[in-house]
């Protein structure tokens, strides 16, 4: 997506130019634009001239921490002589139960673990204090 840039000023515009503690008139006669810059080219009255280049201004973009969730698939060995009985113990055991190392990604299961605000706050700042619990112990 093209941002459309849009300058305060038309060809002919009389400017005003102060360098140091002389200010110049002239007038503007040409400007380009590009996807993430501008100019201008000024003609002096006094002769001369000079072009500027100016770039949008940009909010410097800060990172924030959000909880995703995601789903695994995938195969645990459980001795057993039927599968009905095998599924049984997984049901009843599953809090003691390894995790499958050659798990697969479950396609279109990534979300937002919230889709509230305060709660996805939350979240990260546990998260946090998680860290910093895990390093103290360390």
């Amino acid at each position: 997506m093209q941002k459309k840039l849009t300058l305060p000023c038309n060809i002919g515009d009389k400017v005003w130019v102060t360098t140091g503690k002389k200010t110049r008139v002239g007038k503007i006669i040409q400007y380009h634009i590009t996807d993430n810059s501008y100019g201008v080219g000024i003609e002096m009255e006094d002769g001369g001239g000079f072009q500027i280049s100016l770039e949008p201004e940009t909010k410097k973009k800060t990172v924030q921490r959000v909880a995703v969730t995601w789903e695994m698939c995938g195969y645990v060995d459980i001795e057993a002589d039927t599968m009905e009985e095998a599924m049984e113990k997984v049901k009843e055991d599953m809090d003691h139960i390894k995790l499958p190392e050659n798990g697969e990604y479950v396609g279109g299961s990534f979300s937002l673990s919230s889709e509230d605000v305060d709660e996805m706050v939350m979240l990260t700042m546990l998260e946090e204090k998680a860290l910093k619990e895990i390093m103290r112990v360390r």
